[in-house]
């Protein structure tokens, strides 16, 4: 009765501010289930089925599925890891974090290392990083969106909503159901980090089944600002994943958001979902989670 009552004036304290959680809060699966429920009326959760994807239109004269995949708002930039052949059964997608410079992003570079990873079954995926909507890698013009990465987003309410809603969330969706269609992939895995990860937590729910398998590294899936009702975190969309869907997260024992893996994990186990955590080394290091640390976890994952 007392922490129901610590609930509801917690409840009235925040009203619609950003909320700043303390480390109580970030260790009470409840509490934070709350938040997101208390909010959720604000979020458009209803799921779109994999189908109505293939009825949106798109735009992109350099549509190649090598370098570029069209969207409803132009070319998206992708870079292929290793030989890419339509007889491979598996893809594997890469979505990478924020990153907020003006210069290339250079994943494909930072991250070549994912290579060693997928060397076993080279054979059978085709890999292809994609610059997240706003972003650009080197060779490719940059990616459609919005907003271009390196503009204030997070600090202005309507870009932020677009960053971290459906509006960019839709043009990832759209590039990944493409590549896999294209390709004719049996299995779709995708992999992210950081704000990749977000999308695909947002993903996951929002457009059930799409994805096969979901790895997702340094996942901050339920931020002050999401718990509001500010924009769309994977929190939202927990209730509505296909439990089909594997989900691996794998966090780096001293990130700043490794809480949010083990919350959403112990959420999402309490649903029926089929997920795993690994606490790996290190803090919030795509390369380091995710190739020195995480290979191992995520060669098993591509099994």
């Amino acid at each position: 009765m007392k922490k129901l009552l610590g609930i509801l004036v917690l409840g009235l304290l925040w009203c619609n501010t950003v909320v700043a959680l303390d480390e109580k809060t970030k260790n009470d699966p409840q509490m934070i289930e709350y938040m997101v429920k208390r909010k959720i009326d604000f979020i458009d959760t209803k799921p779109i089925s994999i189908s109505e994807i293939a009825g949106w239109s798109h735009s992109c004269d350099k549509e190649d599925f090598i370098k570029y995949v069209g969207t409803v708002e132009g070319c998206i930039g992708i870079q292929k890891l290793g030989k890419i052949d339509k007889s491979k059964k598996k893809l594997v997608v890469y979505l990478h974090g924020d990153y907020k410079g003006k210069e290339n992003n250079n994943t494909p570079k930072y991250m070549a290392g994912l290579s060693k990873i997928i060397k076993d079954q080279k054979d059978n995926i085709n890999f292809f990083f994609i610059a997240r909507p706003g972003h650009q890698f080197p060779g490719r013009s940059r990616s459609a969106g919005k907003y271009k990465n390196y503009e204030v987003q997070n600090k202005i309410v309507e870009r932020v909503a677009w960053k971290k809603g459906w509006g960019l969330a839709k043009l990832v969706t759209q590039t990944i159901y493409k590549l896999k269609e294209f390709y004719q992939a049996e299995q779709l895995i995708v992999i992210g980090f950081s704000g990749g990860s977000n999308d695909i937590g947002v993903i996951n729910g929002k457009v059930p089944g799409l994805i096969d398998v979901a790895i997702m590294g340094g996942v901050d899936a339920y931020p002050g600002g999401g718990l509001s009702g500010r924009f769309w975190i994977p929190g939202h969309f927990i209730d509505f994943i296909d439990p089909k869907t594997k989900i691996v997260l794998i966090s780096g024992e001293k990130d700043e958001y490794v809480w949010s893996a083990h919350i959403y994990t112990k959420l999402a186990k309490k649903r029926g979902l089929n997920v795993e955590l690994h606490i790996v080394k290190g803090d919030h290091d795509d390369r380091k989670t995710l190739i020195t640390y995480g290979k191992d976890i995520i060669k098993e994952a591509l099994k």
